[in-house]
């Protein structure tokens, strides 16, 4: 599958709320996280080699990061047959909190089974209704389901600002 815009446009605003192509430890996680990969969670990434090496700015780094985005979320999670921008709305939710979570939240909102797998009738039933009502709800639901975790007291001011900067991006 090849990369398109919508998934350019997704990745690169992803990547600028994972705070870029940095290499960072934040408190109370395991292991680091490298442009939002983290690695407890992502051991077997290709990158972690190249990271462990000592690179952390080379371009093929960074490429192995697109990939790595672009086949282990996008291309697994169908998102390309979402409309866009709630395809990046789904991405970015994915990235955070795991793919079928973030697609469950999103069938909770269409009248589709809750399975956690983004197929044609669930495309379809979210192409039908109106978009821009459609991506409120989604990040409304993203925001209940970040506000219901444990965390939220550590992590939930950074959250919040991610949902006003999901709000601006759906809204462009």
């Amino acid at each position: 599958m090849i990369m398109t815009q919508a998934f350019d446009r997704a990745f690169v605003f992803s990547l600028e709320q994972e705070g870029g192509f940095v290499l960072s430890r934040l408190p109370g996680e395991k292991t680091e996280t490298y442009a939002g990969i983290y690695r407890h969670m992502h051991p077997q990434w290709n990158g972690w080699a190249k990271i462990d090496a000592g690179d952390t700015i080379s371009n093929s780094l960074k490429e192995m990061v697109k990939q790595f985005y672009f086949n282990e979320f996008w291309v697994r999670f169908n998102l390309e047959q979402l409309p866009a921008p709630l395809n990046a709305l789904v991405f970015d939710f994915a990235l955070n909190s795991g793919g079928q979570t973030a697609i469950k939240r999103l069938q909770c909102l269409l009248p589709v089974k809750e399975d956690g797998l983004l197929g044609a009738k669930t495309a379809a039933a979210a192409r039908g209704l109106d978009g821009a009502k459609l991506n409120t709800r989604y990040i409304a639901a993203r925001l209940d389901f970040l506000n219901d975790l444990t965390t939220w007291r550590d992590f939930g001011r950074g959250w919040s600002q991610r949902v006003v900067e999901l709000l601006n991006y759906a809204a462009q």
